[in-house]
């Protein structure tokens, strides 16, 4: 073997042992040389496989970067076991994107664990899918029911054509926190004048709600029972009603629930207003002066009311301009302001004494939007019920109104 033949030899092993090593080959250069035919095809042939190589190298570099787009050069033996893999990392790839957008159908059938692991991933999402919808039925349900029974709460309030009839001058805001809720208020009209009441159950939503058609009835037993000319009479009735309908006469029952209420008896006749309280209390405006006939601080109902207690009447002369408001706790305790404090009685006061010589319609929006502009971003923590009305004004004639969330 001549020099030139050696040289190329030589050649064509450090090509091939610099592909073994894995690191790129020149590919051999034939000018100039003159070489037999067999040498010329090993030249040809090794030049062929480091080009091959190339390509190879080229492609599974691509692959473990992730580039799929990239496709497999074609008639090279060196890939031939990758292509699968790229076909099934595309089909991957397109099959997570399905998932993506909710087709949870697809299943992996190659990669060993890692099609377990993909699969068992889907069936989680299924699961999960199955969960939610689960939910949502359910929560369409719920809302359905609570729809219906804000429905049949709703019905258990007064008729206002008959309140607007015979009360006077009136606005109510009536807001539960929720759909229904524990705050309700009930009229009736007598002979004198009329009844008014407002009453604040334990809790909100649908405990609450329960708690008011049970007081509801209880008062209205009540009435029948021992009349309506008598408001403390009433409320000491209703307390022995309330705690008999709930088993609530001894410490040792499990259930501790109740009401605070405030009724307002009005006398056309002799133009004045008896009112008892159970821990509400009802505000008188007149000429510019509020201040409040105050209430009793024995609840209703609950395990430590006392069952004989006696509330106590109080009476107040009105007048032509005489303005009354009554409402339960949820405004005072509603959370708002910069430093996220209680509403509070004073904030109350200042707000009745700055609206009560506006007509009756202006009063409600005007109230109604100073209690949502202290909530602020705060949530509404609980019922909120405020009445106004002047019994001697004339019905609907400052423009009656009531506001339901």
């Amino acid at each position: 073997m001549n020099q030139a033949q050696s040289a190329i030899v030589k050649s064509v092993q450090q090509a091939l042992m610099s592909l073994l090593n894995g690191t790129p080959a020149r590919l051999l250069d034939q000018n100039g040389q003159c070489l037999d035919d067999e040498l010329k095809e090993l030249c040809e042939t090794t030049n062929h496989f480091i080009e091959k190589f190339s390509e190879a190298s080229d492609f599974l570099s691509s692959l473990s970067k992730g580039l799929l787009e990239i496709e497999p050069p074609r008639r090279n033996f060196l890939i031939s076991p990758f292509k699968r893999l790229h076909a099934s990392l595309r089909h991957l790839t397109w099959q997570t994107k399905q998932v993506a957008m909710g087709d949870l159908s697809q299943r992996v059938d190659f990669l060993g664990g890692f099609s377990d692991a993909f699969n068992s991933m889907i069936d989680s999402l299924r699961e999960k899918r199955e969960i939610e919808l689960s939910l949502v039925q359910a929560n369409t349900e719920i809302m359905d029911s609570l729809r219906y029974a804000r429905t049949i709460q709703t019905a258990f309030l007064p008729n206002q054509q008959e309140m607007a009839s015979n009360v006077g001058d009136y606005f109510i805001i009536w807001e539960p926190k929720d759909l229904i809720g524990g705050d309700i208020y009930k009229y009736e009209t007598v002979p004198e004048g009329f009844l008014l009441s407002v009453i604040d159950c334990t809790g909100h939503g649908v405990p609450g709600a329960i708690m008011t058609m049970i007081s509801g009835a209880s008062l209205d037993r009540a009435v029948e029972k021992v009349g309506y000319k008598d408001p403390a009479l009433l409320l000491t009735h209703l307390n022995r009603l309330v705690k008999s309908s709930l088993n609530q006469h001894h410490k040792e029952t499990s259930s501790d629930d109740g009401l605070d209420i405030g009724i307002c008896l009005v006398n056309k006749l002799e133009r004045k207003l008896t009112f008892a309280g159970a821990r509400i209390g009802l505000w008188c405006c007149r000429e510019g002066d509020l201040y409040e006939v105050p209430p009793d601080r024995q609840s209703v109902g609950y395990k430590n009311s006392k069952l004989n207690f006696s509330y106590v009447n109080r009476t107040v002369a009105i007048d032509d301009n005489t303005i009354f408001y009554i409402c339960t706790d949820g405004i005072l305790h509603q959370t708002g302001g910069p430093r996220r404090l209680p509403f509070g009685k004073k904030r109350f006061k200042r707000l009745i004494l700055d609206n009560c010589q506006k007509p009756f319609r202006d009063q409600m929006r005007d109230i109604q939007e100073a209690i949502e502009t202290y909530r602020g971003d705060e949530p509404q923590l609980d019922d909120i019920t405020l009445v106004g009305f002047n019994p001697f004004s004339v019905p609907g004639g400052q423009g009656s109104g009531i506001i339901r969330a």
